[in-house]
């Protein structure tokens, strides 16, 4: 909410915060790129083996970026914990979710490019 109240343009899902700050900004400064869900991301992607990662590319480049310490150079291991924890954490639901955003990213990158567009819906 605060990073809203400051500018930055949100994409994200309806739920927890978000449904506030779209009401806030106005839906045509959101990049929403999912469907409103009656359970949290947390709950709909709930302990199901991680059996999708070789058929989805998206899910095993995320998945090989932090494994290999891609956002921790200095500390190569410091999120195996995360990995370990997406053995067995992942589901379909979560899988469509990260196709969806990556969907939706090219649409924030468009509004990127358009300098003029993005100051307007960051005002």
């Amino acid at each position: 909410m605060k990073f809203a109240l400051n500018g930055a343009l949100t994409i994200g899902t309806l739920d927890g915060a978000n449904v506030e700050i779209r009401d806030a900004v106005g839906a045509e400064n959101f990049f929403l790129f999912d469907s409103p869900s009656p359970r949290s991301g947390a709950e709909a992607c709930r302990l199901q083996p991680l059996g999708l990662v070789p058929g989805n590319p998206d899910l095993k480049a995320v998945i090989d970026a932090v494994a290999g310490g891609t956002f921790s150079p200095e500390e190569p291991r410091l999120f195996q914990p995360v990995i370990d924890a997406s053995s067995t954490a992942a589901t379909p639901t979560c899988s469509r979710r990260l196709r969806r955003l990556r969907g939706r990213a090219g649409a924030v990158s468009q509004a990127w490019v358009d300098y003029e567009r993005w100051t307007r819906m960051a005002s």
